[in-house]
């Protein structure tokens, strides 16, 4: 797999994008991002950040939304550091703010930082705050008009996930739903947890669960489209396994490979209940200081 430090998904509400992602809707907002990493001092930023759109949707429900003084915005999750930013601004000031807010690793080179003006600093002042999100993310990739292999297996591979997790009465989010949404709805939230709790007796739940929500989403190219269906699979920090004790994958993300419907429930088992690796699927993975993972 193509080694990343860091992956932003960008939130589309599509489910399929142009061949490159740049000639998208949000093609503006990839283009300067790019363009930033590809020309900036790159001494504090270890390896590649993988920008990609995703099916989920976003905070900006209206074009009045999609504005914030006046200039085109966008929503954005960033793996693996957990983070949901509702509105930012799709300017150069706001891209060099996000890289020096979230991209940046101070401890990897020690003797070097980002370059920078005065001008950074006030745009990173005006960077939007960000939202913990404490959830763990499957996302398959699904690029159709890049490869027909992702367009057939990512929506089976979607569907199939989202069929085991609520046997196991762990919740997936709706895409459409945002991290905003789900916060400003805790009262229909704390209705839903009751519902469930009421409903675990006799079914297939897991003990230790209670807590957890799941995003399953589709995602534009990954690269190696040789391996569909291609799966991600994040777990936020502050997991615990089933087994007990901290979830060994806690805070990283995972990479598998030749994913079918019919591996689907033991990832769920081992993986994300576990924390165990099924090495056979594995291809790579990061964690949260952008180191790779090994087996």
């Amino acid at each position: 797999m193509p080694f990343y430090t860091h992956q932003i998904l960008i939130c589309s509400g599509k489910r399929d994008w142009t061949s490159n992602i740049q000639d998208d809707d949000h093609g503006e907002f990839v283009k300067l991002l790019r363009s930033f990493l590809r020309s900036t001092d790159r001494s504090n930023i270890p390896a590649t950040t993988m920008i990609t759109a995703s099916s989920f949707g976003t905070t900006l429900t209206s074009e009045a939304k999609q504005r914030k003084h006046g200039e085109p915005t966008v929503s954005v999750y960033l793996l693996p550091k957990f983070k949901y930013i509702p509105y930012l601004s799709m300017t150069r000031t706001a891209i060099r703010s996000l890289v020096h807010e979230y991209l940046q690793e101070p401890n990897y080179h020690k003797e070097s930082t980002l370059k920078h003006t005065s001008q950074d600093f006030e745009g990173r002042s005006r960077l939007p705050p960000s939202t913990d999100v404490n959830e763990f993310f499957v996302l398959i990739c699904g690029h159709n008009t890049r490869d027909e292999r992702c367009g057939v297996m990512g929506p089976l591979l979607q569907e199939e996930f989202t069929r085991a997790l609520g046997r196991l009465d762990i919740p997936v989010t709706p895409e459409g739903e945002s991290p905003t949404d789900t916060v400003n709805n805790s009262v229909n939230q704390g209705e839903r947890l009751e519902a469930r709790n009421a409903s675990q007796a006799g079914s297939e739940s897991v003990p230790g669960t209670t807590s957890w929500r799941a995003r399953v989403g589709l995602v534009s190219h990954v690269g190696g489209h040789k391996y569909a269906g291609n799966v991600i699979i994040y777990i936020p920090p502050g997991y615990h396994s089933v087994m007990g004790g901290s979830h060994p994958l806690a805070g990283k993300g995972l990479w598998y490979g030749r994913v079918a419907p019919k591996h689907v429930e033991g990832i769920i088992e081992e993986t994300v209940l576990r924390g165990r690796v099924i090495s056979e699927l594995f291809r790579g993975g990061v964690d949260d200081h952008g180191k790779m993972l090994r087996i």
